[in-house]
């Protein structure tokens, strides 16, 4: 028989393509090898979760282990992010929103100042509002978001199976500032130790337009860039 109480005090990390974050608490595990349970509750001291090239800083991570007969696990993340929109120059802040349990879960996103879903989608994707993506070339914009589907889930797992130092790789419809148009943009973050990555950014249709800049970790919400 199991009775095994486990307490962390943000002594357990998480850090991968998704989610970087801290946690502690404190929970006990109860059963035997083949009716295992858990109860108690984990928190999420601090973190980011990692969205179409955007990090959202964890406002709240709560899990709550709830049957001593199996694992199941109840839970709510609230996470934000500032945006602005590249063609009005407006900042936008963006809540996300993830409750329910791992098998039947609920996302909402919302921003401040109001924006309709689709409009978040658009600025998230594109770094747009849908009124000012059919002010620039909205082909290029369908024809970016195309690529971003059909072409990254494949290429991202070649690579990172083939070059263990990527640590993520995207290709998303994104508003270029040379152009004034939405086109499809490269991402590529590397890890070169625990702390320290290189994130770059090329624009897949104009050569030329590409960046690149250092990130030092100093813990999950805080990071230097040059």
């Amino acid at each position: 028989t199991i009775d095994l109480t486990i307490s962390a005090n943000d002594t357990v990390n998480i850090d991968n393509n998704l989610i970087k974050a801290s946690l502690g608490g404190k929970f006990k595990l109860v059963g035997d090898a083949e009716n295992l349970g858990a109860v108690g509750d984990i928190r999420v001291t601090e973190g980011l979760v990692f969205f179409r090239g955007h990090n959202f800083d964890i406002t709240k991570g709560n899990f709550k282990l709830v049957s001593p007969n199996e694992i199941q696990v109840l839970f709510e993340v609230l996470a934000q992010t500032e945006i602005e929109e590249k063609v009005e120059k407006i900042p936008y802040t963006i809540y996300f929103n993830a409750t329910g349990s791992v098998d039947n879960f609920t996302t909402t996103l919302t921003s401040d100042p109001f924006l309709d879903d689709p409009d978040i989608l658009t600025l998230i994707e594109v770094g747009v509002t849908q009124k000012s993506a059919e002010s620039t070339d909205v082909g290029k914009w369908e024809a970016a978001s195309v690529i971003s589907g059909s072409a990254q889930e494949f290429i991202e797992s070649e690579l990172s199976s083939r070059l263990k130092f990527i640590k993520t790789f995207q290709i998303v419809p994104s508003y270029s500032d040379v152009s004034e148009s939405v086109q499809p943009f490269l991402l590529i973050t590397s890890k070169l130790t625990d702390e320290v990555s290189v994130n770059y950014r090329a624009s897949l249709e104009k050569i030329g337009e590409q960046s690149a800049d250092l990130e030092y970790s100093f813990t999950p919400k805080l990071s230097f860039l040059a």
